[in-house]
């Protein structure tokens, strides 16, 4: 697996890596990732659904989309109007 590091702004198909994010990952379009996603905040704009194979670990997550894996937050995790997710959720505040 590759490591990825930087500013993520959206996938279009798969990403099979370990992505470490110092600041805020923004998903504008949907797909598949086979990794474990590490980053200050996760954002999934509308309309970008995702699926992570590996396991999310960030500050906050803001889930505007449709969310399957593993999500873990030392802070807060916000579902919005068009959100939904499917997996384990862990979390300081739903």
């Amino acid at each position: 697996l590759r490591r990825v590091e930087g500013q993520l702004r959206g996938i279009q198909g798969m990403i099979d890596a370990e992505v470490h994010c110092q600041n805020e990952a923004v998903f504008r379009t949907g797909g598949t990732l086979r990794c474990n996603l590490t980053c200050h905040k996760l954002t999934v704009e509308k309309g970008a659904d995702l699926t992570f194979l590996g396991s999310v670990h960030a500050g906050d997550i803001h889930i505007n989309a449709s969310v399957t894996g593993s999500l873990h937050a030392t802070g807060k995790i916000v579902i919005g109007p068009h959100g939904a997710v499917h997996g384990d959720v862990t979390a300081r505040a739903v």
